[in-house]
């Protein structure tokens, strides 16, 4: 995933959304939205830094930033998956590196039930 255009981010995240069964969650519901950025190791780094990669010693802080890809997330799903963002009440991210070629990102909404929130 590449965020240099919002508008073709967030249109190719409606599409994976609706091929994925597309849930609607009622306009009361309160979501919790679970987001992992996996990003390909870099050809260039060397055995042993790749080997931290893969095993959490070294993160992947780079861009795109972690809020900014959230963001264009919630508001992308506006009206597809929820009314509104505004039901989200519980967010975790978090970024990783994979050992795949290419990167990519696991988004998972969950009703949280009344009795959940404290």
């Amino acid at each position: 995933f590449k965020v240099k255009n919002d508008r073709i981010f967030e249109e190719q995240v409606k599409t994976a959304y609706n091929g994925s069964g597309g849930f609607r969650f009622d306009d009361n519901d309160y979501i919790r939205l679970k987001l992992d950025m996996f990003f390909a190791i870099p050809k260039s780094y060397t055995k042993k830094r790749k080997e931290n990669c893969l095993s959490g010693v070294e993160k992947p802080a780079k861009k795109p930033d972690i809020d900014n890809v959230l963001k264009n997330i919630c508001d992308s799903l506006n009206g597809v998956a929820y009314k509104d963002d505004i039901q989200i009440v519980e967010v975790i991210c978090s970024k990783h590196y994979t050992s795949e070629d290419e990167d990519y990102m696991i988004i998972v909404l969950e009703e949280i039930g009344n009795n959940e929130i404290k």
